[in-house]
C-alpha cells in the first residue's frame, strides 16, 4: 500500500493524502506504482516541497516505510519509489518474460492484488481485452476493474510474473479497466544490484526529459474549495482563487459552482471573477455564537462553506512537458520518446531544484528493442562527474 501526503500552505496548511498500491520489484527497495499519484497531490494543491511517501504492507500496518520518488513516467503514468531494503519478509515480483508468454486478447488470462480504499487486501482475476497505445504511449485494456486505491496494482501472469500495472479504469465504460505494461519500467530498477540508499537518492542530482507537446483537446477540471472563519473572528468576506496550469488558461464561459455543505450564517460560495487567468471564489462567513472579552470561547462554532468548482481548461501553446525524470544514483538507460531532436530536451536537476541544460552526446545514447533510443545514465554520470 503507498501513502502520499502533502500540504496545501494556501488553504491553511490543510493536510492532503493519497492512497494506491504498489510492488516490490528489487531487493534494493525499489517499488513500483503509477505516477498519478503525485499528480493528484498537486492538483489537489500541495506544496511540492511537503510532499512525501510511505509504504505499509497493510492497512494496519503501523510502522510505514519512508519513499522517495527515483523515477517518474508522466507519459507512461509510471513512478518507482526508492524504499529501502525490503526485507525478508517481503516478495519481490519480477516482470514477465515476453519471449516465453504470448499476449492474446481475450485469452491471456491475468489476476491482480491490491488495496482497494475501504477494503483490505482484494485479488481479482480477468484477461486481457486489447493491446495497443492509449494517447500515444503503450497501453492495454482489460476486463478488470479498478476501485480507487487499487492504482498501482501488480498485473501478473499465471507464474506470479508482472505483465503490466494497473492504472484505473474508462469513465464512459465502468467495465473496461485501463493497464500499462511492465516493460516501460527501465530493466535496471528489476535487477537485485548493489542497493542504494535514500539518503543517495534525496542528494543525488537526476535527469530531466521534456517533450515539446502539441496542444492537446481542452479538459474539464474540478477542485474542491473550502473557505473557514477562524473562532472568535467576526463576520468577514473569505477567498480562495484557482489559478490554471503551467502552459493552459481557464475559459470563464464554462466555470459552474456546486454547494456542498454549510455551517454559520453564511452567504453562498459565489465566482467572483472568472477569468482566463484565475477564479476567485468567495463567500461572506459568520461564525455561530461569539467569544467573551478575555477572549475565552464561550460558545463559537467557525463558520465553513464547502463547494466544488467545474471548469475546463484550454490549451494556451505548444508547451514542453515532462516524460520522465530518472535519478543519476543509479545508472538505468532509461528510454526517450521518439521524437524530433528539436521536440526534445534535456537537463540535469539538483535536489534544491535548480536546473541546467544538458547537451547530449551520441556516446549519452544506447539502442534498446525496435530500434529505441535509450540514455545511458552510468555515462551521463561519468561524464558529468556525478558521484554517489
Amino acid at each position: 500500500m503507498i501513502i502520499g501526503r502533502g500540504i496545501n500552505v494556501a488553504q491553511g496548511n490543510a493536510p492532503l493524502a493519497v492512497q494506491g498500491t504498489g510492488f516490490y520489484i528489487s531487493t534494493d527497495g525499489y517499488v513500483a506504482t503509477v505516477h498519478h499519484l503525485l499528480t493528484k497531490l498537486l492538483d489537489a494543491g500541495a506544496d511540492d516541497r511537503t510532499i512525501s511517501f510511505e509504504i505499509r504492507t497493510s492497512p494496519t500496518d503501523n510502522s510505514p516505510i519512508s519513499a522517495a520518488p527515483i523515477y517518474v513516467s508522466p507519459a507512461a503514468d509510471i513512478m518507482v519509489l526508492q524504499a529501502g531494503a525490503s526485507g525478508p519478509s517481503v516478495k519481490i515480483l519480477h516482470r514477465t518474460d515476453r519471449s516465453r508468454h504470448r499476449i492474446l486478447p481475450g485469452t491471456t488470462g491475468i489476476f491482480t492484488a491490491g488495496y482497494p480504499s475501504g477494503y483490505g487486501y482484494t485479488v481479482g482475476r480477468g484477461y486481457i481485452r486489447s493491446t495497443g497505445t492509449l494517447a500515444a504511449t503503450p497501453g492495454w485494456t482489460t476486463d478488470l476493474t479498478f476501485k480507487e486505491g487499487e492504482s498501482g496494482s501488480p498485473v501478473m501472469m499465471g507464474d506470479d510474473t508482472v505483465v503490466a500495472i494497473a492504472k484505473g479504469q474508462d469513465a464512459d465504460a465502468n467495465a473496461i479497466g485501463f493497464i500499462v505494461p511492465s516493460r516501460l519500467i527501465p530493466a535496471e530498477y528489476w535487477d537485485s544490484g548493489t542497493p542504494t540508499s535514500a539518503a543517495t537518492i534525496a542528494t543525488s542530482d537526476s535527469l530531466r526529459v521534456e517533450v515539446l507537446q502539441t496542444p492537446p483537446d481542452p479538459i474539464f477540471r474540478e477542485v474542491q474549495v473550502t473557505l473557514t472563519n477562524p473562532h472568535c473572528a467576526p463576520p468577514q468576506r473569505r477567498s480562495f482563487a484557482i489559478t490554471p496550469r503551467t502552459g493552459w488558461k481557464i475559459d470563464p464561459s464554462s466555470v459552474t459552482i456546486s454547494p456542498i455543505s454549510s455551517r454559520g450564517f453564511n452567504g453562498p460560495a459565489l465566482i467572483d471573477v472568472a477569468a482566463s487567468d484565475r477564479i476567485e471564489v468567495v463567500s461572506q462567513l459568520t461564525n455561530i455564537g461569539g467569544c467573551l472579552l478575555n477572549n475565552t470561547v464561550e460558545a463559537d462554532i467557525n463558520a465553513e462553506v464547502r463547494a466544488r468548482v467545474r471548469f475546463r481548461e484550454i490549451p494556451a501553446a505548444p508547451q514542453w512537458t515532462t516524460a520522465s525524470i530518472v535519478s543519476l544514483a543509479k545508472g538505468v538507460t532509461a528510454p526517450i520518446p521518439a521524437l524530433p531532436s528539436d521536440r526534445l530536451r534535456f537537463s540535469v536537476v539538483t535536489p534544491s531544484g535548480e536546473s541546467t541544460p544538458l547537451a547530449l552526446r551520441p556516446k549519452d545514447l544506447s539502442k534498446g528493442g525496435l530500434g529505441t533510443n535509450l540514455l545511458d545514465t552510468s555515462r551521463i554520470r561519468e561524464r558529468l562527474g556525478v558521484s554517489n
